[in-house]
C-alpha cells in the first residue's frame, strides 16, 4: 500500500512529491535529492511486487512495514435497506464517477431481485466504520491525480470493494444472512499523524483567569432575530477537541413552579455549537492567551424566558 504519492504537469518529481519549475533550484529539492535513499532505506524501500500492484504510482514509502499497520487490513461494509433505500456504507471516500458505477451495480441486483423498485435509491455512506483512503475508477487511477495518488489499495480497490457490496446485495436479495466476519481493523489514536504542532503555550490573561468575562451580552430582552453573543478568557481549541460535546452551549432556566419562583427550577439545554443558530470563534490574544466568542442568533418558536451561555 502506498499514500504519499502525487501527480504533476512536469516531469520532475522524486519518489511521488511534485516540484514544479519554479521550484527546481530551492533548498529542499537539493535536501531531497540527497537524503531520499537514506529514508527510503531507513524506513524500507518498496519492493518490486509493490510497484507492480501500485502502478503507475511511484511509492515514497511503504507504510505498514514502517510502524504497525497504518492502513488497515480488515475493512467493514454495510447494507442496510429502509423501505425503497438502501444505504451502502463504505470505509473510503468514492470519487463521483466511482460512486456512480457502485450505486449502479447495488441497484441493478436489488431491482431485479425484487427487494426495491425501479424507483428505489441506493445512498453511498462514504468513510463508515473506519478509513482507507479515496476509492478512484481504474481509469482515474491511471491518471493519479489527487484522489488516485490517495487510493492506497491500487488500481482494482474499487473493483473489489464494489464486488464485495454486489455479493452482499445478492445475499439480501436471496433472503440469507451474511457471516458477519471480522470486525474492521481501525487505527488508534496513538497511530495517528498529525503534521499540525501542538500548542505550546496556553495562559489566561496577565492577573485573570481562564473563563472570565470580557465583554457579556448585552442586556435584554433580546427577540427571535437578535444576536446574543459574549466574549470570555479561554484555551486554544486544540488543546481539547471536545470530541462528541460542544466549546459553547445555550441553556434555559426551567422552573419547577411557573408561578412560583421560589420552588427553584433546572437549566434545560437548548442549542450547541454545532446548530446553525450558533457561533464559536477563537483568537490570539497577546502572545499565549485566548479570546474566544460565542453567539447565539435566538430563533423563532423559542419560549420566553432566562437563558445563559456555556463555554466549555
Amino acid at each position: 500500500m502506498s499514500s504519499l504519492s502525487a501527480s504533476s504537469d512536469c516531469p520532475e518529481t522524486a519518489e511521488g512529491m511534485v516540484f514544479t519549475p519554479e521550484r527546481r533550484r530551492v533548498r529542499a529539492w537539493w535536501i531531497l535529492k540527497r537524503s531520499k535513499r537514506f529514508f527510503a532505506h531507513m524506513l524500507t524501500l518498496p519492493s518490486a511486487e509493490d510497484k507492480r500492484c501500485q502502478a503507475p504510482k511511484n511509492i515514497l514509502l511503504r507504510p505498514n512495514t514502517v510502524r504497525e499497520t497504518v492502513f488497515p487490513k480488515v475493512l467493514g461494509f454495510q447494507l442496510v435497506r429502509i423501505g425503497q433505500m438502501v444505504v451502502a456504507a463504505v470505509p473510503g471516500e468514492f470519487t463521483t464517477m466511482a460512486g456512480a458505477r457502485t450505486k449502479e451495480a447495488i441497484k441493478k441486483i436489488l431491482v431485479d431481485g425484487g427487494v426495491i423498485e425501479e424507483t428505489g435509491t441506493v445512498v453511498l455512506n462514504n468513510v463508515a466504520s473506519g478509513y482507507a483512503g479515496y476509492v478512484t475508477t481504474y481509469e482515474e487511477y491511471q491518471h493519479q491525480r489527487y484522489e488516485g495518488g490517495f487510493t492506497t489499495y491500487g488500481p482494482y480497490t474499487h473493483e473489489a470493494m464494489t464486488n464485495i457490496l454486489v455479493q452482499m446485495a445478492e445475499d439480501m436479495a436471496d433472503g440469507k444472512k451474511n457471516y458477519p466476519g471480522a470486525r474492521p481493523q481501525l487505527t488508534r489514536k496513538d497511530q495517528d499523524w498529525e503534521n499540525i504542532d501542538r500548542v505550546l503555550v496556553d495562559d489566561p490573561p496577565i492577573g485573570g483567569q481562564f473563563g472570565d468575562v470580557k465583554e457579556d451580552v448585552h442586556p435584554g430582552p433580546h427577540w427571535p432575530g437578535d444576536t446574543v453573543r459574549c466574549t470570555l478568557w479561554g484555551a486554544h481549541p486544540r488543546n481539547h477537541l471536545q470530541r462528541n460535546s460542544s466549546f459553547g452551549t445555550v441553556w434555559r432556566w426551567q422552573p419547577n413552579n411557573a408561578s412560583d419562583v421560589s420552588a427553584g427550577g433546572s437549566w434545560v439545554f437548548t442549542a450547541d455549537d454545532s446548530d446553525f443558530d450558533t457561533m464559536f470563534s477563537w483568537r490570539r490574544e497577546g502572545i499565549s492567551a485566548s479570546l474566544v466568542t460565542i453567539s447565539w442568533t435566538v430563533p423563532d418558536g423559542v419560549p420566553g424566558g432566562w437563558y445563559t451561555i456555556h463555554y466549555s
